[in-house]
């Protein structure tokens, strides 16, 4: 069978006829017809699903190695909406059940940041960050939690703006990435220290503030992950976290987003409140709060609180 033939087979259902909602005033009610796409719409797709169709089979190469237990050691249970997933029995948690081994490799500026991230590539997400509001959510979040705690570590920080932003504010900043292309492109276009590496393995000074905003999911040890945030606060310090957890009771979890948020090739974990809690005591951080709105379904918060030091502020 050619590889034309396949790709040929996994676009296909993108060029199905459309139905599209038309409103019936006197009646108040939608009547539905068949649109039928246009020879360019058609050949867009047609482009769109060989790019899909060839980058999922370049990550399909990529070795992976198989997991049957969760972070916290639960077993995982068969779960109906992605054969790929299990469902911890014991903290609710969704695993990958055959992640990538090579986080470096799926991470390397080339692959992800160009081919992965196709839709946004790192030079224009800077701009992407500013009009879809998330920028602007994570500054409003360290001036509350954060405004008297000036050493500020962001791990995963591409492509650097929320660093370039609060160093400008007048914080003391250092990020982390694990590609060193990635980190170099970042210093060199934001004017912000980065520190190469995967973390938790990585060597970093202590701080007041971490920010680890879209990274957990990724992470192939979520509490050695969390442990190493502990290390690195200083007592009384915040850790502001980012990740998928499913907190809305829908069907399948996380709703509309549920494609992207079980993403077999990047997501590793989707949590839960109850896995997040848990987290934090095997780390020994305080949940500071869980009820912070996020930005966008399938990007919620957690923020976090290294006990001791009273005296700080809470912003």
């Amino acid at each position: 069978m050619s590889s034309g033939y396949r790709a040929g087979q996994y676009f296909k259902k993108k060029l199905r006829w459309l139905p599209a909602p038309c409103f019936n005033a006197a009646r108040g009610t939608y009547r539905f017809f068949l649109r039928i796409p246009g020879p360019g719409e058609c050949l867009g797709r047609m482009r769109r699903g060989i790019a899909q169709w060839r980058l999922r089979r370049m990550l399909s190469r990529i070795p992976r190695v198989a997991r049957d237990r969760c972070w916290c050691g639960g077993e995982l249970l068969p779960f109906r909406w992605h054969e790929g997933f299990g469902r911890c029995a014991k903290c609710g948690s969704y695993v990958n059940r055959q992640p990538i081994r090579d986080l470096k490799r799926l991470y390397s500026s080339p692959l992800y940041w160009h081919r992965v991230q196709e839709h946004a590539a790192i030079e224009s997400r800077a701009d992407l960050y500013r009009k879809d509001g998330r920028l602007e959510r994570w500054l409003e979040l360290v001036r509350r939690f954060g405004q008297d705690r000036r050493r500020v570590i962001e791990v995963g920080c591409a492509p650097g703006v929320l660093l370039a932003e609060l160093q400008a504010r007048g914080y003391h900043c250092l990020g982390v990435e694990p590609d060193e292309a990635t980190a170099k492109w970042i210093h060199e276009s934001c004017g912000v220290e980065i520190v190469q590496g995967l973390f938790p393995d990585v060597a970093l000074p202590g701080c007041e503030m971490l920010l680890a905003l879209d990274v957990l999911e990724h992470s192939a040890e979520p509490e050695a992950f969390m442990v190493r945030i502990a290390q690195l606060l200083e007592p009384g310090g915040i850790a502001i976290i980012q990740c998928p957890i499913d907190r809305y009771r829908l069907d399948p979890p996380m709703g509309e987003e549920a494609a992207l948020a079980f993403n077999e090739f990047e997501h590793l974990f989707i949590f839960t409140d109850a896995a997040m809690r848990e987290l934090g005591r095997r780390a020994g951080l305080e949940v500071v709060t869980l009820d912070e709105k996020p930005w966008h379904m399938r990007h919620e918060l957690c923020i976090y609180r290294k006990p001791g030091d009273e005296g700080l502020e809470q912003g």
